[in-house]
């Protein structure tokens, strides 16, 4: 959104087939970004996206990444050496992705890895 990908208007549908993904998630990612105030939801599933300042930005964004951070520094702990190898692979093919379907799915595979090795009660559950 900060780069303008996500337009003013921009419709569920639209999103989705865009994304090459279903409206499931595009509704599930749309209900997070209204709840964090960045984007108002309209009569016929329309998004607009707020105009957030540059400090809003940043805090919005350091709230998001420091689950990941400190998610990530407890499970490198724990990684085995094959395991390094596969998250760092990973992290090369989401960068190196062509399409957004491509980068979700190895970001999937990255995550899955990353939270079986978190070791952590409280995100693994009983």
């Amino acid at each position: 959104m900060t780069s303008s990908d996500l337009e003013t208007g921009s419709r569920e549908l639209d999103l989705a087939k865009r994304f090459e993904i279903s409206r499931s998630p595009v509704r599930e990612a749309l209900l997070a970004l209204e709840k964090e105030g960045t984007v108002a939801m309209e009569p016929y599933r329309r998004a607009i996206v707020k105009s957030l300042s540059a400090e809003e930005t940043l805090d919005i964004a350091e709230i998001r990444l420091a689950p990941d951070y400190f998610g990530g520094q407890r499970a490198y702990r724990h990684l085995s050496p094959a395991d390094f190898d596969v998250v760092h692979g990973l992290a090369k093919q989401i960068t190196r992705s062509n399409s957004a379907k491509e980068a979700f799915e190895y970001n999937r595979r990255f995550w899955g890895i990353i939270f079986e090795n978190n070791r952590s009660p409280v995100v693994r559950g009983p």
